[in-house]
């Protein structure tokens, strides 16, 4: 469905702005709390599927996908 696709790639830049501004509104603490956290979310979903990532770059496109045991 390409329309959803479009539409959640402007809802992300939307969230990215609304987050900014509800930041800015409050404590600098709230802001370095968020970014932190989102970061270790991040290194951890890397860190979870490493396997999986390697995989999908590695492989030549139109072969079969096996995901290791």
């Amino acid at each position: 469905m390409p329309d959803m696709s479009k539409m959640m790639g402007g809802m992300n830049i939307f969230f990215v702005f609304m987050m900014g501004a509800f930041v800015r509104q409050m404590p600098a603490a709230v802001g370095l709390y968020i970014v932190t956290t989102t970061l270790f979310g991040v290194v951890q979903q890397v860190i979870q599927y490493r396997p999986m990532i390697k995989l999908k770059w590695f492989t030549k496109p139109g072969t079969p996908e096996i995901i290791p045991g």
